[in-house]
């Protein structure tokens, strides 16, 4: 399966898939390392995110998350120093190992004015929070973790200048521990 849409009124869920399928009833399951790959990683970088914004108020331009290969985020800077970038991989590291928990909501248009959000929503009903405990607020319909705990450790691996822009590349959870256990090798900051 590549994506799922809900579409029309009532809303109907539609699941575009990778090949032709036969009439009939299909049976579905999760691919659960998948999955899991994918709420480490999205989790990690919600909080990563969240603390180049804390620390140095630099707000994500664009991400891009994958449980196989690093995932990355665009800050608007042009360059981070070894020093910056090693205080964001710590304070993420920090809320990971605090194993704080990681709620999900919906709230209301009212509710949503009362929350210190990162960024806007995309959409104007059904808005879900994906929120950090006490640390993140972002409108957000992905997986996550429900934890912090949950996401291992994040590593930041590399960077790469892209115009005026840094992309950040990074691993957590499993992902994460196979670059330990076999390490590549790693380009220097």
């Amino acid at each position: 399966m590549i994506d799922v849409l809900k579409q029309g009124e009532p809303p109907v869920l539609v699941h575009v898939v990778d090949r032709p399928l036969a009439l009939g009833p299909v049976t579905a399951k999760i691919d659960a390392d998948r999955r899991l790959r994918h709420m480490q990683h999205h989790t990690a970088q919600h909080l990563l995110t969240q603390c180049f914004v804390h620390l140095f108020g630099l707000d994500t331009l664009s991400a891009n998350i994958n449980g196989y290969s690093p995932s990355t985020l665009d800050l608007p800077v042009a360059a981070l120093s070894k020093e910056n970038l090693a205080q964001a991989e710590n304070l993420a590291n920090r809320f990971i190992y605090e194993d704080r928990p990681v709620h999900s909501y919906f709230v209301t248009p009212q509710e949503l004015e009362k929350l210190p959000l990162r960024r806007a929503p995309k959409v104007s009903e059904d808005i879900r929070i994906v929120e950090i405990d006490g640390f993140d607020y972002t409108p957000c319909g992905g997986t996550h973790c429900t934890s912090t705990g949950q996401v291992g450790v994040l590593k930041i691996v590399k960077t790469e200048k892209q115009g005026e822009r840094t992309r950040v590349y990074f691993v957590a959870g499993w992902q994460a521990l196979q670059l330990f256990q076999f390490p590549l090798k790693q380009p220097a900051f």
